[in-house]
C-alpha cells in the first residue's frame, strides 16, 4: 500500500522537473531571438558597406578612364560613353550609400533594443524577474 502512494510524489517531482526544464529552454529561446535580430541586421549592414565600396571603386575607375581618354585625345564618342559609364557608376554609389546608411540605422536600433533588454534583466533581482516572468507567461 505504501509503494502505491509513493508514486504520486515521484510523479509530481518529475512534473516539476519537466516544467523547470521547459522554462529554461523557453528562456534560452527568448534570449536568442533578439540576438539573432542583431546579428542579421549586422550582416545586412556589412553587405551594404561592401556593395558601397565596390560601387565607389567602379566610380573612381570610370572617372580615371574618362580622364585618360580625354588626355589621350580619344574620339568624342568614346569619351561620351566613358562619361555615361561614370555617371551611372556615380548614381549607383549614391544609391548604395543610402542603403548602407539605412542598414546602419537598422543595426543601431536592433543593438540598442537588445542591450536595453539585457541590462533591464540584469538589474532586476531574481524575485522581481521571477514575478515578471510569471506575469509574462500567464498574462496576469
Amino acid at each position: 500500500m505504501r509503494k502505491k502512494w509513493l508514486i504520486l510524489p515521484l510523479g509530481a517531482a518529475l512534473a516539476v522537473v519537466v516544467f523547470l526544464a521547459w522554462c529554461v529552454a523557453e528562456d534560452a529561446r527568448q534570449e536568442a531571438i533578439p540576438r539573432a535580430r542583431v546579428l542579421a541586421a549586422h550582416d545586412r549592414w556589412n553587405r551594404a558597406v561592401y556593395r558601397f565600396y565596390l560601387a565607389r571603386v567602379r566610380c573612381v575607375r570610370a572617372r580615371d578612364r574618362v580622364d585618360q581618354l580625354t588626355q589621350d585625345g580619344a574620339p568624342a564618342d568614346d569619351i561620351l560613353q566613358a562619361r555615361a559609364d561614370f555617371e551611372a557608376a556615380r548614381r549607383e554609389a549614391e544609391t548604395t550609400g543610402r542603403e548602407c546608411g539605412a542598414a546602419e540605422g537598422e543595426f543601431s536600433v536592433a543593438s540598442k533594443e537588445y542591450l536595453r533588454a539585457y541590462f533591464q534583466r540584469q538589474e532586476a533581482s531574481w524575485p522581481v524577474r521571477l514575478r515578471q516572468e510569471v506575469r509574462r507567461r500567464t498574462g496576469w
